[in-house]
């Protein structure tokens, strides 16, 4: 993701870091925003899920791993590159009218359906794994294997 802030910043697209205020998921943001090269905006925490509304309503681009606020961007028409560790066709973000086609596959990693780009990691994750926190450290291993330019592709087509 540092990676993707950097490449979006140097073309001129404000990064606003968005997520909860839980102690672990802050674990992960503030080292990443403080990671980063270049300026992001960090409002993890600090708003609440009508202002994440507000905010992807002016977006010209989202890129995240499954949340919930990938797929309210994607259901609000933004474009959108969801990150995965590991997906099926079900995981896929599709609540929008933008996804009456199923998903198809433009890449071996990346499906394709409406607004949203799936990106998706190279890995043996466990699929509905019983131990929750076992399968995600397991599937952030996945995450850390996408590649940056398989996730960059996207954003810079896009924003073409």
């Amino acid at each position: 993701m540092k990676t993707l802030a950097d490449f979006l910043v140097e073309r001129g697209v404000s990064v606003v870091v968005t997520g909860g205020a839980d102690e672990v998921e802050m674990e992960y943001v503030n080292p990443f925003v403080n990671s980063t090269s270049r300026q992001v905006f960090n409002v993890a925490g600090r708003i609440k899920l009508a202002d994440a509304a507000e905010l992807l309503k002016h977006s010209k681009l989202y890129a995240g791993p499954d949340t919930a606020i990938t797929h309210l961007a994607s259901f609000l028409g933004v474009p959108t590159v969801a990150l995965f560790g590991k997906s099926l066709p079900h995981d896929v973000p599709s609540h929008s009218p933008l996804h009456s086609d199923p998903p198809r596959e433009l890449t071996k990693r990346m499906l394709r359906t409406g607004n949203v780009y799936v990106v998706i990691g190279e890995c043996d994750c466990p699929r509905n794994a019983r131990n929750y926190s076992a399968a995600a450290r397991e599937m952030g291993a996945c995450m850390k294997n996408l590649q940056p330019g398989s996730v960059m592709d996207v954003p810079g087509s896009i924003l073409q």
